[in-house]
């Protein structure tokens, strides 16, 4: 998660005279102008904001950014423009007369919905986390708009409050400064450890990139976040770096270390066989005989992981692929095709549909039925599987939950994505419950928007079964 300078670009770009009275245009008083914030503009045609009779039924309808409050905002100046049109002027015919959605109210209520200052100072701090930079804003939107309903449209249309949520977006977790992935809780040094893996002397490969552990990377599979690095080598992980936290690097490592002559893992939702291309090279360069297991169910992804595991130099005997979906117990499951692999990383299978809506989804092209690979046939016939990595969308609460006896039997670590808070909670209690100890654990990592929560990294918990000790 790269983190830019901070830049607060103004909402207002304000000259003398600051603000002026809004003149309607001649003949079209309940439908103004307004200055764009491409240049001071009209509004192209077709993105004009609807007209309050076209969303009557939908509230408020966010329209374009405004560049408010430029010298000519007073009439048709040098650029042609007046301030006030679809979202200034959508409601300003008739206040007290009805609401935002056509319907009467009484002059009460119209008080308590016009524009005065508090809502003006409480859509500031919301929006754009500070107050106005001077009186004269105040008097501008109280003259411009209605309500506080077409304020906070206005505000999240701005330059300013799309450049800071792509600011929050692209570096979302940071507190004063500190990174919360490199906070985990451990019960081990994970920065020790990784530095015991780390490859001694990575060269770089021609059109590939090198991590820190040696493993050879196909920009191609992520080609919108790894294009242009072809020939680098990375450096460690620490605190993350574009694939994962130090904290999951750690977990992963853990059982190889702890593994004995040999070390046997499988990776559910493998995608470009990541953790089984870093955990099996750990391995092998530790002088131990390595299987790897990996399920998949993307086809473009699933030849990404046959190619990562060849360019890495793990033979045909080393590794085993599954075409399918990783679930509990076997069946037929529906999952989404796409067009270019490397795009969609997040694609989510769909479970216990009908025959014919298998085949309606077939013939759509939207999606193709794949076999469902239960997690006792990708264990087969070993007494001891030293990881299972699972990353599954969510279907890891089930998965888990539901074959936690096999776990505590055959599996040694679990490294787990957790896909919220709650799956986070059940699964925490159910490995307690049949004795694991959790030695790696951060939470799902949140951004917190005026319209609520949402997940930007994955919970991670690493559990040790100490029947394998």
């Amino acid at each position: 998660m790269r983190r830019g300078d901070v830049h607060r670009p103004a909402i207002f770009r304000i000259r003398q005279p600051r603000f002026a009275p809004i003149r309607p245009t001649r003949g079209a008083s309940s439908r103004r102008r307004r200055v764009a914030a491409t240049g001071g503009q009209p509004i192209p045609a077709g993105l004009e904001p609807c007209a309050p009779e076209r969303r009557a039924n939908a509230g408020p309808t966010p329209g374009r950014a405004d560049e408010l409050g430029r010298d000519d905002v007073d009439g048709e100046g040098e650029e042609g423009c007046d301030a006030g049109s679809g979202l200034l002027a959508s409601h300003r015919d008739a206040p007290d007369q009805s609401g935002p959605c056509g319907h009467p109210r009484d002059a009460g209520a119209a008080a308590a919905l016009r524009m005065n200052d508090a809502a003006i100072d409480r859509a500031y701090r919301d929006l754009l986390d500070r107050a106005p930079e001077e009186p004269g804003v105040y008097a501008h939107w109280r003259a411009a708009l209605t309500t506080e309903a077409e304020l906070r449209a206005a505000l999240r249309n701005s330059p300013e409050y799309l450049e800071r949520q792509a600011r929050l977006d692209a570096a979302p977790y940071s507190l004063d400064g500190a990174n919360p992935f490199g906070r985990p809780a451990v019960s081990f040094d994970p920065v020790a450890l990784l530095h015991r893996h780390l490859a001694p002397d990575p060269q770089p490969v021609a059109g590939r990139l090198v991590n820190a552990f040696g493993v050879i990377v196909d920009p191609a599979y992520l080609p919108d976040l790894l294009g242009g690095r072809e020939e680098t080598v990375e450096g460690p992980p620490i605190p993350e770096n574009w694939h994962a936290d130090f904290a999951e690097f750690a977990a992963a490592l853990r059982a190889v270390e702890r593994a004995r002559d040999s070390f046997a893992m499988a990776e559910l939702g493998c995608g470009w066989g990541c953790w089984m291309a870093i955990t099996g090279v750990a391995a092998r360069r530790a002088g131990k005989q390595v299987r790897l297991i990996g399920v998949e169910a993307d086809a473009g992804h699933i030849a990404f992981a046959q190619r990562c595991m060849t360019e890495n130099g793990f033979a045909e005997g080393d590794f085993r692929l599954h075409r399918g979906v990783a679930a509990a117990q076997g069946g037929v499951a529906l999952f989404p095709r796409q067009t270019q692999a490397g795009t969609h990383w997040g694609l989510a299978p769909v479970f216990g549909a009908s025959e014919a809506e298998q085949r309606a989804a077939e013939r759509s092209g939207a999606a193709e039925a794949l076999p469902i690979i239960a997690l006792e046939t990708v264990i087969g016939d070993l007494e001891r599987l030293d990881l299972l990595h699972v990353d599954i969308q969510g279907g890891e609460e089930a998965l888990l939950t539901q074959t936690m006896e096999l776990l505590t039997a055959r599996v040694a670590h679990v490294c787990v994505g957790a896909h919220s808070r709650g799956i986070e909670g059940v699964l925490w209690r159910a490995f307690e419950a049949a004795g694991w100890m959790l030695e790696v654990e951060r939470p799902a990592l949140h951004v917190l928007r005026d319209a609520g929560a949402r997940m930007c990294a994955d919970g991670l918990q690493g559990w040790r079964n100490p029947r394998f000790d």
